[in-house]
């Protein structure tokens, strides 16, 4: 927390601030990364994991 405080100007306590240790930093990011990810809700189970990823990789690109 002190690197990432450090990388971006502020103090380490203004992070605590707003989360509560690293991992709640992280689960929030993960949330608003993946907030507008959809599993495909028919097929076999790796056809369902290998359309999500592809989707995901594509859409990556095009941003």
């Amino acid at each position: 927390m002190r690197a990432l405080a450090s990388r971006v100007g502020i103090n380490p306590m203004t992070i605590y601030h707003h989360f509560q240790d690293q991992d709640g930093l992280i689960k929030a990011l993960a949330d608003l990364v993946y907030a507008d990810v959809e599993a495909p809700s028919e097929g076999e189970t790796r056809t369902r994991i290998e359309s999500l990823l592809i989707d995901r990789k594509f859409s990556d690109i095009q941003a």
